[in-house]
């Protein structure tokens, strides 16, 4: 999926579901690759894992950045 087409679905995404239900869906993002890292030391994950759930976060942390920061700016221009 080209990097245009990904973020019109997570603008749609964002606007369908809401800033605070994709917050704690980072969240839960977040804690699967905590989950994948006391695994890993554990020995029962590699790092295919890691890598998998890493992604996942840095994917979803950059989507839910870029909303907050676009959203603050709206407020400041409305403010003004």
């Amino acid at each position: 999926m080209k990097e245009i087409d990904l973020m019109r679905l997570y603008n749609r995404v964002l606007n369908t579901f809401g800033i605070v239900n994709q917050t704690f869906m980072l969240v839960e993002e977040c804690a699967e690759l905590l989950n994948a890292v006391a695994k890993m030391k554990r020995g029962r994950a590699g790092k295919e894992d890691i890598i998998k759930d890493l992604q996942t976060c840095q994917l979803w942390s950059s989507k839910w950045h870029s909303s907050m920061v676009g959203k603050i700016i709206k407020k400041k221009k409305k403010g003004s």
